[in-house]
């Protein structure tokens, strides 16, 4: 037996359902407190491992600031190396960032400061070199005589001297106090306070070299013109002088050969006689 087929019409209403503005802004800020978590646990991990880095690399180099550091410091910090280290692995390993980084600027304070005494017992000869040079190369200039700084006045070289003067007092007072010291004391003369004197030699004393010279006055308009019409009358009177010294010396000249013509026309007297 065949089977039948029927064909029936269907309707079919799509229903959208949203969400309302209330759950819309809920779904929102849930999301940014899990935006927040996520980057609050970041920041927290990335705190722990910049103090994990500090204490390994610092336990590495503290030989060789073994020179920079007494006895007690060098004792005392491998013992707190050795307790953060424990603490990391063990309660620390779930602290907080603010933990994190109060433990890190104790510890990065503790190695700067030995550091700072290294870079400033290896800079600092250079550096008070370099500024006594300065002071001397001032001075030189205030004492010369070169033609190209004769603008400069007398008060003005004054004002360099005794800029000279008070740096070099400064530099041997510190240096004295520093000699006093040994490189495992925290110094009282580094590179970056050398630097600073040096700069403020600088900046008193090279406005005073590099003072430009008055440039030379040009002559008035009418002092020129006064100039070169003096100029002109002289070279007119010195031209009339010669036309007239020509014009007395041409009838000399043509004299002289109308006597010489004149003799040669005069008739040749016969000097026989006729004696009959």
């Amino acid at each position: 037996m065949k089977k039948k087929y029927k064909r029936v019409n269907l309707s079919v209403e799509g229903v959208y359902r949203g969400l309302s503005r209330t759950s819309m802004m809920n779904a929102i800020e849930a999301e940014l407190k899990m935006a927040q978590q996520d980057r609050i646990i970041q920041e927290t991990n990335d705190a722990r491992n910049d103090l994990e880095s500090l204490v390994y690399s610092f336990r590495d180099t503290l030989h060789s600031l073994s020179d920079f550091c007494t006895e007690e410091e060098r004792t005392e910090i491998i013992s707190n190396l050795d307790e953060l280290e424990n603490w990391l692995y063990d309660e620390g390993a779930y602290s907080t960032k603010k933990v994190y980084l109060e433990k890190f600027e104790a510890l990065r304070a503790r190695s700067t400061r030995i550091e700072v005494r290294k870079a400033a017992e290896e800079g600092r000869p250079a550096a008070c070199a370099y500024l006594s040079q300065r002071i001397e190369f001032y001075r030189t200039f205030c004492n010369g005589t070169d033609a190209k700084y004769e603008h400069i006045t007398e008060e003005e070289r004054e004002k360099v001297r005794e800029e000279c003067s008070r740096a070099e007092s400064w530099l041997n007072e510190m240096r004295s106090k520093q000699g006093d010291l040994t490189p495992k004391d925290d110094p009282v003369l580094t590179p970056l306070m050398i630097r600073q004197q040096n700069q403020t030699l600088e900046n008193l004393c090279q406005p005073v070299m590099s003072k430009p010279a008055p440039k030379k006055e040009a002559p008035a308009p009418a002092e020129a013109a006064a100039e070169g019409k003096s100029d002109g009358a002289d070279a007119a009177d010195a031209a009339d002088a010669a036309d007239a010294a020509d014009a007395a010396a041409a009838p000399a000249a043509s004299a002289a050969p109308t006597e010489e013509a004149g003799a040669a026309a005069a008739p040749k007297v016969d000097t026989d006689m006729d004696l009959d």
